[in-house]
């Protein structure tokens, strides 16, 4: 999924803001209403099958406007080196015309826009091309964890793995933060543990702006792998790596919450009329915003498991349908417990 050298990126930055990651207890329960909305692929009593945020809904916002942007960054370069070609055709550099200081001022600031391309060029590819999202299995019953890589899972064992909140500042010239519930197998020396430099750092859904926030995410992971799924309350909806169509206009969940009203279903909050018309009313601005957002996530490639995965826990679930032969007791040949 990643080159060596972004890995490698990656690593340096989880290195930088380790500090940031404080431990949480583990074994304890870490919130009294365990959540799975905007969480859970698959939930079933062999495993759980959760997201790391990458299906988000930013996830290709404006990605039009960046491809714009990067097409723009992309011709200016062209456009100077067209205007020098051009000096050099019409011989100003014998006329006396031909400004030196000019020109090296127009090769550096091609230089510059053409490496300020880099990032509206990332972002689209962040958007279409890479994974829906970087999934995370819990198998209760093996008590393992799996973590999906382009290179192939990386397998953990629950016991291993502590409970945190990884508080980050939302940019370098902003105070505010942002928080990521996370679950991290930590080595010998207290540091969070690599494979293939990939972090054995599981985020649990969506970040969010209040660490509180994060919390209902890990407790039904915990829950789940400690007790089952028994008790814990089922999503509304499954995640899923393809959108139905009305996620063209699912601005901050607005459709999801009426599809949930058109389903007999209570919305979080209310029937979100406030919302739907400020969308209505800013549609030509936010719908060619939120149709990236769904045309990303159409296109974008979707992770999958590898076969001996998929097969064991299909063989689990298989086991778990077939009926249970109901004991037989006899006593002195005479049957005591039988089918009316």
């Amino acid at each position: 999924m990643f080159s060596k050298t972004q890995q490698k990126k990656a690593l340096a930055s989880l290195r930088q803001h380790a500090q940031n990651l404080r431990r949480l207890p583990p074994g304890q329960q870490l919130s009294p209403w365990p959540q799975a909305e905007d969480l859970v692929y698959a939930a079933n009593p062999v495993y759980l099958e959760i997201s790391q945020g990458g299906a988000s809904p930013m996830r290709g916002w404006g990605a039009l406007i960046f491809l714009l942007g990067a097409f723009l960054t992309l011709s200016t370069p062209y456009t100077l080196i067209s205007d020098i070609q051009t000096r050099v055709e019409r011989g100003l550099y014998q006329s006396g015309e031909f400004s030196y200081a000019g020109t090296a001022l127009d090769v550096g600031l091609a230089t510059l826009v053409f490496a300020m391309s880099v990032i509206p060029l990332f972002w689209l590819y962040m958007s279409f091309f890479a994974v829906t999202d970087v999934v995370v299995r819990f198998d209760r019953k093996r008590g393992k964890v799996w973590m999906w890589t382009g290179s192939g899972p990386i397998e953990m064992r629950w016991a291993d793995l502590h409970p945190g909140v990884m508080g980050l500042a939302a940019s370098a010239h902003l105070p505010g933060r942002t928080y990521r519930g996370v679950y991290a197998e930590f080595d010998a020396s207290g540091q969070i543990k690599v494979t293939r430099n990939i972090p054995h750092l599981i985020q649990v859904g969506q970040i969010s702006a209040a660490e509180a926030g994060v919390m209902p995410g890990l407790e039904y992971v915990r829950a789940f792998m400690e007790h089952g799924p028994r008790g814990l309350p089922p999503p509304n909806r499954l995640l899923q790596h393809r959108p139905r169509w009305y996620a063209m206009v699912n601005f901050l969940g607005l459709a999801d919450e009426w599809a949930l009203i058109a389903n007999g279903q209570p919305g979080p909050l209310g029937k979100p009329w406030i919302r739907t018309i400020g969308f209505v009313v800013f549609f030509p601005v936010l719908f060619p915003l939120q149709f990236t957002n769904w045309l990303a996530l159409r296109v974008a490639p979707i992770p999958k498991w590898p076969r001996e995965i998929v097969d064991m826990h299909a063989a689990d679930l298989a086991e778990l349908d077939k009926p249970r032969r109901k004991p037989v007791i006899r006593v002195n040949g005479e049957l005591l417990d039988s089918d009316p």
